[in-house]
C-alpha cells in the first residue's frame, strides 16, 4: 500500500501532466508489485485483484478507465476516461495504477554540435 501510495503522490506532484506525452498506445496496470501492459487498440475489460477485491479497468480503442472499485470514495471511477500519455489513475485503498504511456522516445532530449 506504501508502495503505490508513494508512486501515485510523487506522478502528480511532478506537475501537471495530463496530456503532456501526447498520443498513448499502451495502457499500463500495476497491482502487488505486478504490472501487465495492454494496447489500447485492444477492447477489453481487465479484473486485477487488491487487498480490498476486484478493480475492473476498461480499455476501448484509444483510450482506458477504471470502471468498478471496492474503494469508499470511488475517485478512480471518478477520474474518467484516459486517453493521452502520462494520465494516470490510482485506487490506492486497493493498490491499483492506471497509466498511459505514448510512442517510445529518444533518451536525448536534443543534440547540439
Amino acid at each position: 500500500m506504501l508502495a503505490v501510495t508513494a508512486v501515485a503522490v510523487a506522478w502528480i506532484a511532478a506537475g501537471p501532466r495530463r496530456g503532456s506525452e501526447g498520443r498513448a498506445e499502451r495502457a499500463v496496470v500495476e497491482s502487488a508489485g505486478q504490472s501487465a501492459t495492454y494496447t489500447l487498440g485492444d477492447s477489453l475489460i481487465v479484473r486485477v485483484p487488491g487487498p480490498r477485491g476486484m478493480t475492473s479497468i476498461s480499455i476501448t480503442a484509444g483510450s482506458a478507465r477504471i470502471i468498478s472499485s471496492p474503494c469508499v470514495n470511488q475517485i478512480c471511477v471518478l477520474a474518467g476516461s484516459l486517453s493521452r500519455a502520462g494520465d494516470l489513475a490510482a485506487c490506492v485503498p486497493n493498490q491499483v495504477l492506471l497509466w498511459l504511456e505514448g510512442p517510445r522516445r529518444s533518451e536525448f532530449d536534443g543534440i547540439t554540435r
